[in-house]
Order: C-alpha cells, then structure tokens, then sequence
C-alpha cells in the first residue's frame, strides 16, 4: 500500500532524513520519533527551531511537549494551520 504525503510531511521527514543521516527506510509519518530512537532532547531542539523557522510559527513553553511532537503525522497537525 502506498501512502500519499502532504508537503508539510514530506519537508519534515526530509529534515530529518537529512540531518539525524536516516535512511528513508528508517522513518515514515507514523514511526514514534522518541521510541524509535530517532530525536532524542537535542534532537528535539533542532526539529522545533526548523518548524519554527520553516513554517514562521514560534512555540510557547506550554506546546512544548514531546507528545505533539511524536511523529511526523502529528507534527503536521501542529504546523497545518500555519502552512501555505
């Protein structure tokens, strides 16, 4: 079965991809980021600061919670309203 992506899912699973050196085999929308192995907290700081750059959305501390972070599918769910 293929999956399609949105374009908010394809930008972070390419970042990813590319900056934690992951093969595309390694990580989909839903693969559990923290339980994975793929973010770790210093992960996490890079992942955020890109959505906050990528997307011009600035997170306050109360968002910051690993669990609206914990895939890519959730993640897009965070951004969709701040995407063009």
């Amino acid at each position: 079965m293929t999956t399609v992506m949105t374009n908010d899912e394809e930008k972070v699973l390419s970042f990813l991809i590319r900056n934690f050196q992951l093969e595309a085999s390694q990580v989909d929308v839903n693969t559990p980021l923290f339980d994975s192995g793929v973010l770790d907290s210093m992960g996490f700081v890079e992942l955020v600061d890109f959505i906050e750059r990528e997307y011009s959305v600035t997170f306050g501390d109360d968002e910051l919670q690993p669990e609206g972070f914990s895939s890519v599918s959730e993640i897009c769910k965070r951004i969709a309203p701040h995407s063009g």
